[in-house]
Parts: C-alpha cells; sequence; structure tokens
C-alpha cells in the first residue's frame, strides 16, 4: 500500500481535486487533493490508497494526523471515501471532532455530500472512538493532540455554564451558594452523577437531592 509520495507536482486542478506527482523514479502519481499545488513544488504528501476491483484511487493529506481522521471516517457506515474527503476539504478537522462529540451534525452537513443521514451516522459509529483516543506522550503536542485539548476545554466551558445556571437557580429558590455550591463541585466530579447532567436543571434536581 502507498502511505506516502514525495516528488514535484507537474499538474494540478483544484476544480476537479486532483494533481500529479512526479517522483525521482520518474513514476508520476495522480491524487485527489485539497488544494491547487504550483506546478514545479516540491511536496511530501502522506496517502491512503483505496484498491477496488479495477481502480486505484490515491487521497492525497498534508498530515498523519488528517490520514489517520480521513481513514477512521472511512469505517462510518455508507461513507466512502469521496464524501470523506469532501468532508475534510470543506471542514477543518478540530472542527469535525468538536461537531462529533456535542453531536452537531449542522456543522458537518455543511460539506458537500453530507446529508442530515450521513451526518448522523458519523456522529453514532465516531463519538465514543473519538473520547476514547489516547493521548500522545511529550512536550511537541500533534494535531490530534491539540483538537483533544480544544475538546477538554469546551467541555469545561460548558460545564462552568451550566454549573453557574445552577446556582442561580438555586439562588432563586432562596438557598444561598455557600451552602449549596460545595454540593454542586461534588456532584460535578463525582463520574456517575455526573454523567446524567445534560442540563442545569439536571444538577439542581440532583443537588436537591443530596442536600
Amino acid at each position: 500500500m502507498i502511505g506516502f509520495i514525495k516528488g514535484e507536482i507537474i499538474s494540478s486542478n483544484q476544480s476537479n481535486d486532483y494533481a500529479i506527482v512526479l517522483t525521482s523514479t520518474g513514476v508520476g502519481y495522480e491524487v485527489y487533493s485539497k488544494k491547487l499545488w504550483k506546478e514545479g513544488e516540491n511536496v511530501g504528501i502522506y496517502i491512503t490508497q483505496i484498491i477496488r476491483e479495477n481502480t486505484s484511487e490515491l487521497y492525497a493529506h498534508d498530515t498523519i494526523d488528517e490520514k489517520f481522521f480521513f481513514e477512521m471516517l472511512l469505517t462510518v457506515k455508507g461513507v466512502g471515501p469521496k464524501s470523506a474527503f469532501s468532508l475534510i476539504k470543506a471542514i477543518a478537522i478540530d472542527e469535525i471532532f468538536k461537531a462529533i462529540v456535542f453531536e452537531n451534525s449542522s456543522v458537518l452537513k455543511k460539506a458537500p455530500g453530507i446529508g442530515a443521514k450521513a451526518a448522523a451516522q458519523i456522529i453514532l459509529d465516531l463519538k465514543d472512538k473519538i473520547s476514547k483516543l489516547p493521548k500522545k506522550k511529550g512536550e511537541q503536542k500533534t494535531t490530534q493532540h491539540k483538537i483533544q485539548i480544544g475538546i477538554m476545554k469546551e467541555k469545561e466551558k460548558n460545564t462552568s455554564i451550566l454549573l453557574e445556571d445552577a446556582l442561580l437557580a438555586l439562588k432563586e429558590l432562596g438557598l444561598k451558594e455557600e451552602d449549596v455550591f460545595p454540593i454542586a463541585i461534588k456532584v460535578m466530579e463525582n463520574e456517575n452523577q455526573s454523567a446524567h447532567i445534560a442540563q442545569s436543571s439536571d444538577l439542581v434536581r440532583i443537588i436537591l437531592k443530596e442536600m
């Protein structure tokens, strides 16, 4: 299987999503590309090779993380390489990850060829896989690691808003913040309880039960 190509661009057509890369061996590879390269430009690109009965297609990626995610999309029921490539061409990978984690299908549907059914299937098939991705060690953060950090920050922001709304609601019920805040934190840190909190009213209900 071809996984990486290094060579010179001898033809590039953005409207048709393809480019031809001439390697040092004299072989020119036609690849599906997301951008228009300049002729004569030297490139090193990661490749996903799709082999079918009568054809072999090559899809170009800027990074190993993009290749990894493209191939993850191919595991989704009903999503083929052209639809997956259309998605990562139209939307940044970190935005796709967030859309999957927070089940925001409207973001995914912005990509040509991704309708409501495909968007829902992508979320269904990949949400658990993405949440279980291992964090990479070392000082240098990869795209995959940056995406995970972004998702964590987004979750923290949503949790903060949810907590503020719950405390305000409890205050309106006549309860003091200094009395309910420690209970709220304890609830949020309890994985079994926090798993059942989707909105501030859920948190309010659990806090009142704990008092």
